[in-house]
């Protein structure tokens, strides 16, 4: 009983209110998109839609983007956990491309220019939460790999 009474006053809609600050009556309609799944694209605010470039790190439990970078990067920038790059519900990186990333294995370093949307208030984004943005990849306009990340 506690537990979901616990559960109930803790559940928030997408304005931040809780069913506790509702008048009474007013229903609240089902959200569209499920945002316990990552689903940054309609789930978080974000800046309005822009071209970025830079480089992507997509390897195991990890997508991050490094804004301007030119060149697989060394050093502590390597890891790049500063920006996690998500992917709108449309948009997939091309399937020839995606194969040769996973044959290398590991961290593929990629350069990368998109359009796309940033969030718009830092926050825990990502796997486990690491990253303190997010970019939503709207287009890819093109993409590259650059080479693997060197494993420590």
């Amino acid at each position: 009983m506690i537990g979901a009474m616990l559960a109930i006053a803790g559940c928030s809609a997408s304005d931040g209110t809780t069913a506790q600050d509702k008048p009474t009556g007013t229903a609240e309609r089902a959200p569209s998109a499920d945002c316990s799944r990552f689903d940054y694209a309609r789930c978080i605010a974000l800046s309005p839609t822009e071209r970025m470039r830079g480089v992507w790190l997509s390897g195991f439990e990890r997508s991050s983007f490094l804004a301007g970078a030119e060149a697989v990067p060394n050093g502590p920038d390597r890891y790049g956990n500063a920006v996690w790059v998500d992917f709108a519900p449309d948009v997939a990186v091309d399937p020839t491309l995606r194969a040769e990333m996973d044959r290398m294995g590991g961290t593929v370093a990629v350069a990368i220019e998109f359009d796309g949307r940033r969030s718009r208030d830092a926050g825990r984004y990502g796997h486990m939460g690491v990253a303190d943005h997010v970019v939503v990849i709207d287009r890819i306009r093109s993409a590259h790999i650059l080479g693997r990340i060197a494993s420590d």
